[in-house]
């Protein structure tokens, strides 16, 4: 038996299906499970235990054309796929999974797309967090779903051992390492650069700690600012110079990943690090972390387009001294 998961589009949303695509796995344990997803999310996957392959999908760039979209069916028709599921919520991914020839296509009843569906699930329960709304969809398809709601990331040996190489080098003390990852989609979900220095400031004075900071190219200018700004403490970027599995496994090693709505912060929970999280115009209910070891959010007070600036450095000291959050912890 063949089996292809659509997926979303954001690295976070992929990380919020790892329990789906478990669940799955648990109930077609010798099916062959393809994921159909864009480039940039195939890292979160292409180690996860329970995927067998991965074929690229994105309908903003190297699908948008018609002939692109038709070379898909095609490639799904050769893959012969016995089940689709489609947690991508759209018309056209539903009308591929039939053209392509899939015998099974189930999905949320949404986008006027039930008719392409042999089964079209009704969303019920309200407000649900993003990992409930995927794993809802399988038990309301029928699916036994037994799995931790916990989103999983895997990384290699081989990143490991490059990473651990690279914070020797550095002469980084990995036995007590922050995170720090400023970036975002979004500038709103970015907490601004002055007040995570501030914080390192105020943690480095009562902590023997190092500090990373971590995200893509476009995030060098703010780790600058970060160690422009701050007085106190060692700082690495690592803006840029990680792959996805490496990053992974740089959150392995920190005793605490402070982070807003994004995908690494998803990352670091996926990997089992302990997170604390700054949301402003993002709904924790819907996309707090969700890993295995604690997770800890601050929602910024001002209503007024949900400010991350209202979200002060004290307030989040004291929540992570009150929460015990850079005390050693096992995983």
């Amino acid at each position: 038996m063949k089996i292809l998961i659509f997926t979303k589009n954001w690295l976070g949303d992929v990380l919020f299906e790892t329990p789906a695509i478990k669940a799955i796995r648990q109930n077609y344990p010798s099916a062959h499970l393809v994921c159909a997803t864009p480039l940039r999310c195939a890292e979160i996957l292409k180690r996860n235990p329970y995927v067998n392959s991965i074929i690229p999908f994105d309908e903003k760039t190297s699908h948008r054309s018609l002939k692109a979209k038709w070379d898909f069916v095609l490639r799904l028709r050769k893959e012969k796929i016995d089940i689709g599921f489609l947690f991508h919520r759209s018309f056209t991914r539903a009308l591929l999974l039939l053209l392509g020839g899939v015998k099974q296509r189930i999905g949320y009843a949404t986008k006027g797309r039930s008719f392409l569906l042999t089964k079209a699930v009704k969303i019920t329960g309200g407000k649900k967090h993003q990992v409930n709304y995927f794993l809802d969809l399988l038990k309301n398809a029928g699916l036994r779903v037994s799995v931790d709601p916990c989103c999983e990331f895997y990384f290699s040996r081989e990143d490991e051992q490059k990473v651990s190489r690279f914070l020797q080098k550095k002469g980084f003390d990995t036995d007590f390492l922050i995170a720090l990852n400023p970036g975002g989609n979004r500038s709103n979900k970015r907490w601004p650069a002055r007040y995570f220095a501030q914080l390192a400031d105020m943690i480095a004075v009562r902590y023997p700690c190092s500090f990373v900071v971590t995200g893509n190219q476009a995030d060098d200018a703010l780790a600058t600012d970060i160690s422009h700004f701050a007085r106190k403490g060692r700082f690495c970027s690592l803006c840029g110079d990680t792959s996805l599995g490496e990053l992974g496994a740089v959150f392995s090693r920190c005793r605490l990943v402070i982070s807003g709505d994004s995908g690494p912060l998803h990352i670091a929970a996926g990997v089992g690090a302990r997170v604390l999280a700054l949301f402003g115009p993002t709904d924790p209910q819907l996309f707090s972390p969700k890993g295995y070891a604690k997770s800890t959010v601050i929602r910024s007070d001002s209503r007024a387009g949900y400010a991350m600036n209202s979200i002060k450095p004290d307030r989040v000291l004291e929540t992570i001294q009150r929460e015990k959050l850079l005390e050693r912890h096992s995983r």
